[in-house]
């Protein structure tokens, strides 16, 4: 009688290691899954920025052509460039502020 409830015990030991062996698996399955998922979650947000940084600095050089347009065109447009040298100004400093928050 003993060595059958030891051969039972056994058997049900057998069969609970197999189940956490079975858990364990799909466990390190769904980590390898979530892992790659954010890893080119990383790889997209760092392209992203990438390309809005390259378009606010093509932005800049278009802005900067039209201030210098203004500035050369002279005197009787004086409101009017003072006005676009403010709009530049905020321009600059609002990309000051999103290369400071992006790196």
């Amino acid at each position: 009688m003993n060595q059958a409830t030891v051969k039972d015990c056994m058997e049900r030991m057998e069969g609970e290691t197999k189940e956490r062996f079975a858990v364990v698996e799909e466990f390190k399955e769904e980590m390898m899954k979530l892992s790659d998922k954010m890893s080119h979650h990383s790889l997209v947000c760092t392209d992203t920025r990438f390309k809005t940084v390259y378009r606010m600095e093509e932005e800049e050089k278009v802005m900067d052509r039209r201030l210098e347009q203004v500035q050369m065109r002279g005197g009787n447009m004086m409101g009017r460039k003072t006005s676009m040298v403010g709009q530049i100004s905020e321009w600059k400093e609002m990309e000051e502020q999103l290369w400071a928050a992006g790196g």
